[in-house]
């Protein structure tokens, strides 16, 4: 793969084909800059065995940039910029994985509103502190901090509802107990 100087930017990576079609067509010249991962610098076409003995179609000539050092990033440089050797080899960037333990603790959260159990409800918290751990000291980037803090707002919401519903009972019983039974009782 090549890469080559044109119009003051870096352009490629490309195959032998299209460097041969571009010389052929007269937009690159003689003098126009390529290199390729094992080059130990950028070099004039013309120079490089490959590509000697071809000429172009056409006498037109593009405009080259003088001879200048390439940046490391393989990207088109804006003009009059100081460009550096691309990367032998660009690596692309993985998107950031998506934590487990955040996941789990949103389907618990949910699990506790729609099934109404205080037990599922712990079981996010406890999941979402873990998740929320995880995502500070990973060392790589991760992703699932709103579904972590979504499961342990679910997870609290429903052991609060469950610990107010259980002391508005016993309320009601101690009242009802204290009363001498429900009216109409004997």
């Amino acid at each position: 793969m090549w890469f080559y100087a044109k119009d003051g930017k870096q352009e490629g990576p490309v195959e032998n084909e299209v460097i041969e079609r571009l010389h052929a067509n007269g937009e690159l010249s003689k003098e126009t800059l390529i290199w390729k991962e094992g080059m130990a610098q950028w070099t004039a076409l013309g120079e490089v065995p490959e590509f000697q003995g071809q000429s172009p179609a056409t006498s037109a000539t593009s405009a080259n940039p003088s001879p200048a050092t390439f940046a490391s990033d393989p990207k088109p440089q804006a003009a009059g910029s100081t460009l550096q050797q691309p990367s032998p080899s660009p690596q692309l960037a993985s998107p950031p994985q998506q934590n487990g333990m955040a996941l789990a603790s949103l389907i618990l959260g949910i699990a506790s509103f729609v099934c109404g159990g205080p037990l599922t409800g712990i079981a996010a918290i406890i999941c979402g502190h873990i998740a929320k751990r995880q995502l500070r000291d990973s060392p790589y980037e991760q992703t699932g901090d709103g579904l972590a803090t979504a499961g342990l707002v679910m997870g609290y919401i429903a052991v609060g509802l469950t610990v107010l519903a259980i002391v508005a009972y016993v309320i009601l019983l101690t009242v009802a107990v204290g009363s001498g039974g429900a009216p109409g009782m004997p």
